[in-house]
């Protein structure tokens, strides 16, 4: 036992000073902001890079797309089969008459649905917003090249093109 206990000073009182327990929230509450708002202007950041990529993606397929429909080639294109590239110059010499030298060109990502082969884009050659030819491209954005995986000819064209072939005989 300790002798002469009501001799000892008193306890000091442990309560916070009200300035101490306002600071800690305070700035607890800074540091969440600080936390969300950097979180949110990364995320921010994400997106504009990602949709600037994308951009420059579908602006470089249209001028891909576009010297492919004025000269039948372009170099950024990967040549693979060539009984593949036969037709489709054949068949995009055979729309230049009807589309002209110069039609709308839209690029939209692909839709990649069962038994059709994977693509990244689809190039839409429109005129007077009507889809008339789709090419179904593969972008190899690391190599810079481009692979055409199929084309799609809108088929009234094709049935209206097929009557002036014939000399609208039935």
């Amino acid at each position: 036992m300790i002798p002469d206990l009501d001799k000892l000073p008193p306890l000091l009182n442990d309560s916070e000073s009200p300035l101490k327990k306002l600071l800690r929230p305070f700035l607890g509450f800074l540091f969440t902001l600080g936390f969300l708002g950097g979180l949110v202007w990364l995320y921010t950041v994400g997106i504009k890079k990602s949709a600037d990529a994308e951009l420059n993606v579908a602006g470089g397929l249209q001028s891909i797309a576009a010297e492919l429909w004025m000269r039948g080639t372009a170099k950024e294109i990967r040549t693979t089969d060539p009984d593949f590239l036969g037709p489709l110059r054949d068949e995009m010499e055979d729309l230049r008459g009807v589309l002209g030298i110069n039609p709308e060109i839209m690029v939209i990502p692909a839709e990649n649905l069962p038994g059709q082969p994977r693509a990244s884009h689809e190039v839409l050659f429109m005129k007077n917003t009507k889809s008339c030819f789709t090419l179904r491209v593969w972008v190899d954005e690391f190599e810079g090249k481009v692979d055409i995986v199929s084309f799609w000819t809108n088929p009234e064209l094709k049935e209206s093109l097929r009557k002036s072939a014939l000399g609208d005989r039935p």
